[in-house]
């Protein structure tokens, strides 16, 4: 039995206890979570407002890579006081008919859905329709977190109709783009209910989506989902612009890379990719490519529109000829391999304004000292 000091009881199904000087969260007398510190002090002007309409807007609005800025603002009030303050929270909550709108997501989704469990008829009849209006919204964050349970093993989305959600969303491309998108949602929701190491940290800190343009899709960011391989359908959207598939264990880039010759900036950075593709080179809008922690030994791929490259912390012995054939870049990332030596011919990227060499073995620099480079880490 826990030992508390305080007792709020929102309703016959929800209690909040306070144990150790931290506000708990019990739903039919089972401990669910524990409640994040109260936010008091909002670093925003009124007119900053306008376009928050949820708590998660909110919150998003100050996330950072570690933590959110919310949480880190200091306030000087006792645990007892900061335990009614969460009451409060929770009674305007259930007083608004469990409205997500008030309440962040990560908290409202997986009590509301304990909560049917365990037979709460004012959840069991809002919940779907709590789900649905998120979906509405058409926000990838909140809609694929959506496709993934926390604290439960079931995503929310099975209780929404496939059919259904398209219907709801009607994202407006064309229809060719829109069956390759519902193929891609299908495969990546498949892809992280089979892999047992997207826990609830992980899945917040990931933010999977789309953009569109002029009806096509033209951006795709399905970050750190363990995917595997470069699914087979990104390559259908031919007006792509930046792709990014980082953390996601991919072990090869598809020859057929080069059907998306629209691409811009590709990022599969921290992969365990070992060979690149001749293929490529064949795309001649690729400005930014990263491939930023991968298992490279060569680089042998020519890519004349190349502004940036990222090959650090790679396994790289030599300093790949084929960087030296392109003339547009601007910035070049080598650091952390094992290179030993700097062709003198690298003064013949005259655009290069950053040049990162540093943790490998190089002894010889001179060549590179005599350019005119603008950050360079040795």
């Amino acid at each position: 039995m826990y030992r508390y000091t305080m007792e709020f009881e929102i309703n016959e199904f929800i209690r909040l206890y306070l144990i150790n000087s931290k506000t708990e969260i019990f739903i039919k007398n089972e401990r669910l979570m524990q409640c994040k510190q109260a936010v008091l002090n909002i670093p925003l002007e009124p007119q900053q407002l306008g376009d928050i309409e949820t708590v998660n807007d909110l919150i998003d609005r100050f996330k950072t890579k570690d933590d959110y800025q919310l949480e880190e603002f200091p306030h000087s009030i006792t645990p007892e006081e900061e335990f009614w303050a969460h009451c409060s929270n929770f009674q305007f909550w259930y007083e608004q008919d469990y409205d997500t709108r008030w309440m962040d997501r990560n908290i409202a989704f997986p009590l509301l859905k304990i909560l049917c469990d365990k037979g709460d008829p004012l959840a069991n009849r809002v919940f779907l329709d709590e789900i649905i209006k998120s979906i509405e919204t058409w926000n990838p964050d909140a809609i694929l977190f959506l496709s993934q349970g926390n604290y439960v093993d079931e995503g929310y989305m099975d209780y929404v109709p496939n059919s259904l959600f398209w219907e709801l969303v009607k994202p407006d491309i064309v229809e060719e783009e829109l069956e390759s998108l519902k193929k891609l949602f299908n495969y990546t929701t498949a892809k992280m209910y089979n892999y047992d190491k997207i826990d609830e940290y992980h899945w917040l800190e990931k933010k999977p989506g789309f953009k569109t343009q002029d009806r096509h899709v033209i951006m795709i960011k399905y970050e750190g989902l363990w995917l595997g391989r470069i699914p087979n359908m990104i390559l259908e959207f031919e007006e792509l612009k930046t792709l990014n598939l980082k953390r996601n264990l991919i072990l090869e880039i598809t020859s057929d890379i080069y059907k998306l010759n629209n691409l811009v900036k590709l990022d599969l950075s921290f992969n365990q990719i070992s060979q690149i593709p001749e293929s490529i080179g064949k795309l001649k809008k690729l400005k930014v490519l990263n491939l930023m922690l991968n298992k490279l030994r060569t680089f042998s791929a020519r890519i004349d529109s190349l502004k940036s490259l990222d090959l650090s912390m790679n396994k790289l012995k030599q300093f790949p000829d084929a960087i030296l054939e392109m003339k547009n870049l601007e910035i070049l990332d080598l650091s952390h391999n094992e290179i030993r030596t700097v062709p003198s011919d690298i003064i013949k990227l005259k655009n290069l304004k950053e040049l990162n060499l540093s943790h490998n073995n190089i002894k010889n620099i001179e060549c590179v000292k005599k350019m005119r480079i603008e950050k360079l880490v040795l």
